[in-house]
């Protein structure tokens, strides 16, 4: 098991911010408000550039240097013959680039497994953020999902927070445990980011694609401050004979920021 459990209480009520600006949008929301399923992203496909990014050493004994660098060269070159393989990793044992090559190609080994394998779902901590509104729910014109993933077991062991840190995370590869370089390379991101307070899904048995939800993780509905009529009469009706609790979000008049209404008034032009 990649990650124990954590203990009780651990995981705080999360949100995932959405637009609703187009037919695919909103059937994908639709899916998720109605309990259906959520979309579990690959890291190639998240907007940092620098995601999954990390630095590795190698200082460990000739046998572990050149049993890695095998099993390296094997996955990088499928086609190769067990007497071709081990004829180059004794050729680069005495080549003074060995360790750039191996910082290389361990690099790609990695993120290349993470894409093909891993996929993560990514939530915040709060309904209010309004730079969050900004970037992932069209300008305040989507929705909010809250979701409660600490009363459903399997959901709340996958979950974990991430690390905001200025510098890259560091380590040994040969002294370093499979649990914490899966730490450092999913769950660590540059500081600038952490105005989003993210915590992440993480699911390291297959990768991209639908995850069906369980009942009762969805327990409330954020309408954005610039949510269009159409959209918020979608939304309105998902929720229709739910227990699911709309809310609404409005700005500040005087001050910048946004409110949340836990009984948001009807548009007026649905009201009309």
């Amino acid at each position: 098991m990649l990650f124990d459990d954590p203990p009780a209480g651990a995981i705080p009520p999360l949100f995932k911010y959405v637009p609703l600006a187009n037919d695919e949008q909103i059937e994908w929301t639709r899916q998720i408000v109605q309990g259906e399923s959520i979309w579990f992203s690959s890291p190639d496909q998240f907007n940092d550039p620098q995601e999954s990014h990390f630095n590795v050493s190698f200082d460990g004994t000739l046998y572990q240097i050149r049993e890695l660098y095998r099993k390296i060269v094997e996955q990088e070159r499928p086609r190769c013959q067990a007497a071709e393989v081990d004829a180059y990793v004794s050729g680069m044992l005495n080549e003074p680039r060995l360790h750039a090559e191996l910082d290389v190609l361990v690099r790609r080994s990695i993120r290349n497994k993470i894409r093909s394998d891993h996929a993560m779902l990514c939530l915040g901590t709060a309904n209010d953020n309004y730079l969050m509104w900004s970037h992932y729910a069209d300008g305040h014109r989507g929705i909010c999902i809250e979701f409660d993933l600490e009363s459903h077991r399997e959901w709340r062991r996958r979950t974990r927070k991430v690390h905001y840190s200025r510098d890259m995370a560091e380590f040994n590869w040969f002294d370093t445990s499979d649990k914490e370089k899966w730490i450092a390379t999913l769950l660590t991101k540059s500081e600038c980011w952490a105005y989003e307070n993210e915590w992440r899904v993480i699911d390291v048995e297959k990768g991209r694609g639908a995850r069906e939800l369980e009942a009762g993780m969805v327990k409330s509905v954020t309408l954005g401050a610039e949510i269009p009529a159409d959209p918020e009469k979608l939304a309105r009706g998902w929720l229709r004979d739910t227990d699911i609790q709309l809310k609404g979000a409005f700005h500040h008049w005087c001050s910048y920021g946004l409110s949340i209404s836990d009984d948001p008034p009807v548009n007026d032009s649905l009201a009309a």
